[in-house]
Formats: C-alpha cells, structure tokens, sequence
C-alpha cells in the first residue's frame, strides 16, 4: 500500500486533511485507489451551507480521476 497524506498548515479553512491510498487489486486487475478528506471551515454557518457544494465537487473530481486512469491506462 502506498499513501499520499496532506495536511492543510495554512489556508482559508479550520482544516483541511485528505489521504490517497492505493494498492494491488487482489484479483490482479489493476489497482485499488481510496481518497478520503476532511474539511473544517472557520464559520459554522458557511461550513453548512457550502457542504453540499464542496460534495457535488469531490464526487465530480473523483470521476474526473477516474475517468482519466481509464483513458491512459485501459
């Protein structure tokens, strides 16, 4: 398994946390990639109401990478 893990030092945000996880499919093929993330904005009131935006947002950049890994590596 290897990881890539950032850690927000300054920014805009409370925090801001994401890990990528990748690692051999155990039905060899291909690869099993994982992505988590966390996000803390300053203001409680701002943090709800862009929630659903910043949702729509990581699953639109998730297909993104995955539609992407398809065309290089299919």
């Amino acid at each position: 398994i290897y990881e890539i893990n950032v850690k927000m030092i300054k920014g805009p945000f409370k925090s801001l946390m994401n890990q990528w996880r990748f690692s051999d499919d155990p039905a060899g093929k291909g690869s099993i990639i994982e992505f988590e993330i966390e996000l803390e904005l300053k203001s409680k009131l701002f943090s709800m109401i862009l929630g659903q935006v910043f949702d729509f947002a990581y699953k639109k950049m998730v297909a993104a990478f995955c539609e992407r890994a398809d065309e290089i590596y299919k």
